[in-house]
């Protein structure tokens, strides 16, 4: 799995620079596969059903965490202090 990355190098850029790095699937908030938007025609990746075991047990072990919690857990990655603020859903039965 690639994770790709855009940025711009110059302002007055008319398009972005493109990059491509690997990704561990076991650094992975959620695993590849499903995500909930019907049947599930992927190949999963041959790490899926470990990540998820892993996700499963950092859940068990942390009972109490809200979701900002469990994802700093899950995917634990140093941003920012500008860019660490909680997202807002937008909907009903979001907390």
């Amino acid at each position: 799995l690639k994770r790709t990355l855009t940025y711009w190098k110059d302002d007055n850029a008319d398009l972005p620079e493109v990059e491509y790095e690997d990704l561990d699937v076991m650094k992975m908030e959620m695993p590849p596969g499903s995500r909930g938007y019907g049947v599930d025609q992927t190949i999963h990746h041959p790490d899926t059903e470990k990540r998820v075991a892993a996700i499963e047990e950092i859940k068990k072990e942390n009972p109490g965490a809200d979701r900002f919690e469990l994802q700093r857990l899950l995917n634990p990655i140093d941003i920012p202090e500008k860019f660490r603020g909680k997202n807002e859903r937008i909907g009903r039965g979001f907390k």
